[in-house]
This record gives structure tokens, C-alpha cells and sequence, in this order.
């Protein structure tokens, strides 16, 4: 039997029901045997981030479940439960009816366009960790080699920051992108000589650089490496994913994936406006508010 961890998100029709209907096909076709392991955290109200504005709140839960069915198999599944019960997808981020995803397949690695383990942004967002704590806290994230509930508390210190990096060829397109964000308003590009109180980023060259300011969050800012777009993005960068650990894989000589400290996030940045967005939404999602329903 195999670990899985599983996200819930809706916010269209009525979520409580969907979700609670989601868990019972999930647990049907997961796990097939009786008395299998099976477990839902609370449901858990969330605001909508990162998508079109004037969304209703987020209903959010996390499933921890063993199941005999390989990585792809549970996408599969995930993808059909979605299906029957009205997802579709027109933009990203939108409102939804019900959202699912793996946050967790044992120790697995994956990294292909349709499919990510673990899950990119998990290390980010309270709403995906607080209720993961509660039915695996001491599930480790093969990335980071943090558990849940440290991926956890790693956003309660404050104040919030991102370090941000990229090749040397895209360092002045990569300080354009963080001005960009600071002049929105959402962040402050924390300089050398800098206290930061508020959310801060920074351009670093290395881990290393960014150690004593102990951030929240790894971005490396993925700049187009294929003219004709005829290759995936996940394929232009897998060797800076096995470089931070995230893609399976033998790791270059260069490996950073012991000397970064904590979740890490590659970004595309063929949009410098969207990259803006991204880093925005994930400020927003590592700062969230998360209650309980009832």
C-alpha cells in the first residue's frame, strides 16, 4: 500500500457537498479493500487567490490515504471524480466546482506537464498545509526533507520573504520582474543594508547568500530557452529542477538541493507580468487566513 496525499478545493455550487461527495469516490475507487486507511481533515474556509477577482470563498480539505494504485492511477482517478461532478477549465485559478490534486505519492518525484509530485506550490500555501497537518503532520516532503508540519510553522515566522533566483544571463530581466512587484505595492526588494517588516524578495546569486535571512520560499525564475516554443518548459529546465531536487533524476556536480533551506518553486517567467502575478499570489497564499468550519 502506498502514502497518498490528496487536496479538496471548491468555491461554486455547494462546496461542502461536493467535497464530502469527492472523498466517498475517491476513497471507492482508491481503496478498494476494507477497514483500508483513509482519512479526512476538517473542512476549512479560505480566500480565493491568485484568480479573477470577486471569487466566494474556498471550502478546503486534505485526504491522507494508503492506496494500491501507482501515481498515475490516482491522477487518473482524480481527473474522472473532477469530471462527474462538473470541473471544468477554462483559466487558471478560477472558481471551481471541485478542485483536486496530490500533494504527496510516498517518496515519488514526478515532473511532466501534465503531472507534478509533489505538488509545486505546496510548500507554499497555509490553506493546503493546515489541514494537511492534521491527518500527516509527520509526512515528509521529498524535496525539502521537511515534514508537514514544519513546511507548516516555516510560515508562521515573519515577516514573509522570497528569495529569487535565475541564470546570469536573465539577471537584469529577473530585477525587472521584482521592481515591477515592489511597485505594485506587495513587496519590498529587501536590500543588503535593509530591516525588512513587511513581505520582502531579493535577487540572490546563491543559497548561500540568502542563508542568514533564512526565507520562506526558493523561486528561480525560468526564462525561455526555446525560441520556438516546441519544447515543454519542464523539459527546457529539467536539469535546474534536478538541480533543486525537485525532478527525479542523477543530480549535476552543481546540485543546490542540500544547500537551499525549504520549499522551492521553479516559475516561468516568459511573462515577466505574469511572473509578477505569481510571486504576488504566492505572498498572498503563504500569508492567508484559515479557519475552520463549525
Amino acid at each position: 500500500m502506498h502514502r497518498c496525499l490528496i487536496s479538496f478545493g471548491a468555491n461554486l455550487g455547494d462546496p461542502e457537498r461536493t467535497i464530502r461527495l469527492a472523498a466517498e469516490r475517491l476513497e471507492q475507487n482508491l481503496c478498494p479493500a476494507s477497514g483500508a486507511d483513509w482519512k479526512l481533515s476538517r473542512l476549512y474556509h479560505t480566500p480565493a487567490i491568485g484568480g479573477p477577482s470577486g471569487q466566494p470563498m474556498f471550502l478546503n480539505a486534505v485526504a491522507a490515504v494508503h492506496t494500491p494504485a501507482d501515481p498515475r492511477l490516482v491522477w487518473q482517478v482524480i481527473r474522472q471524480v473532477e469530471k462527474d461532478l462538473g470541473r471544468t477549465r477554462t483559466s487558471r485559478w478560477e472558481a471551481r466546482n471541485i478542485d483536486l490534486d496530490i500533494l504527496l505519492f510516498e517518496d515519488c518525484r514526478v515532473w511532466t506537464p501534465e503531472l507534478k509530485i509533489p505538488h509545486p506550490r505546496m510548500g507554499m500555501r497555509r490553506f493546503i498545509l493546515i489541514p494537511a497537518m492534521e491527518v500527516a503532520a509527520t509526512w515528509r516532503d521529498p524535496v525539502t526533507q521537511m515534514t508537514v508540519a514544519e513546511l507548516a510553522t516555516n510560515l508562521v515566522r515573519q515577516p514573509l520573504g522570497i528569495a529569487v533566483y535565475t541564470n546570469a544571463a536573465h539577471r537584469a530581466d529577473a530585477q525587472a520582474i521584482l521592481e515591477q512587484l515592489e511597485e505594485s505595492g506587495v513587496a519590498e526588494r529587501r536590500r543588503e543594508d535593509a530591516t525588512s517588516t513587511g513581505p520582502w524578495v531579493r535577487l540572490f546569486a546563491t543559497p548561500e547568500e540568502a542563508a542568514d535571512l533564512a526565507p520562506h520560499l526558493h523561486v528561480w525564475l525560468c526564462f525561455p530557452q526555446d525560441a520556438d516554443g516546441k519544447v515543454a518548459w519542464e523539459e527546457q529546465h529539467r536539469e535546474v529542477a534536478q538541480r533543486w531536487g525537485i525532478a527525479p533524476g542523477e543530480p549535476p556536480s552543481d546540485a543546490w538541493s542540500k544547500k537551499l533551506r525549504g520549499p522551492r518553486y521553479l516559475l516561468p517567467a516568459s511573462d515577466p507580468g505574469w511572473a509578477v502575478h505569481e510571486l504576488h499570489a504566492a505572498l498572498q497564499a503563504m500569508a492567508c487566513s484559515v479557519e475552520p468550519v463549525g
